[in-house]
């Protein structure tokens, strides 16, 4: 993965509240919490879920 400028994220106290913090119909909390990261670390979501689209996410698949 390091060879392909791919690196892990781990999940921190500051994405939880930002995921808790989201005012978003969606409830499921992985999902909140992926919708939450990706802005916060300007980082693109690599996912073929459509819905994420609906919350200003970049999205790449």
């Amino acid at each position: 993965m390091a060879a392909q400028g791919i690196a892990e994220l781990a999940v921190t106290v500051r994405h939880a509240r930002l995921a808790g913090e989201l005012n978003i119909a969606h409830k499921d909390p992985f999902d909140r919490l992926l919708i939450a990261q990706a802005p916060a670390e300007d980082m693109v979501l690599v996912s073929n879920e459509t819905l994420f689209d609906s919350f200003a996410v970049r999205r790449l698949w």
